[in-house]
């Protein structure tokens, strides 16, 4: 029940994608990225590390502008179902949509 505050964008848009419950922010997008760094054990150079929440960005809202671009990065991964998935899933409200490539 903790994402249904971001559903209730039916047509999403790029900023719906930040809108979420103070849980689904907190253990779906900081500590992922927490866990990861820390794993990693600062062997990541900082520079490399802002790229990679630069480009999951760019990805998320990607996914929630709607458009499906010709020249996406998004089109390389096969099963990323990209915006037209994400419209639906939106559309119906029912199913999970799990971030395949974190």
């Amino acid at each position: 029940m903790i994402h249904k505050k971001h559903h209730e964008y039916n047509s999403p848009i790029s900023l719906a994608a930040e809108y979420s419950n103070v849980l689904e922010y907190i253990f779906g997008n900081l500590l992922p990225a927490a866990i990861g760094l820390k794993l990693l054990q600062g062997r990541a150079h900082l520079f490399t590390s802002f790229c990679w929440v630069f480009v999951r960005m760019c990805i998320t809202s990607e996914v929630h502008s709607g458009f499906s671009f010709p020249c996406s990065p998004l089109r390389i991964f096969p099963m990323s179902g990209g915006p037209e998935f994400h419209n639906f899933h939106h559309s119906k409200n029912e199913g999970a949509l799990v971030k395949i490539y974190i």
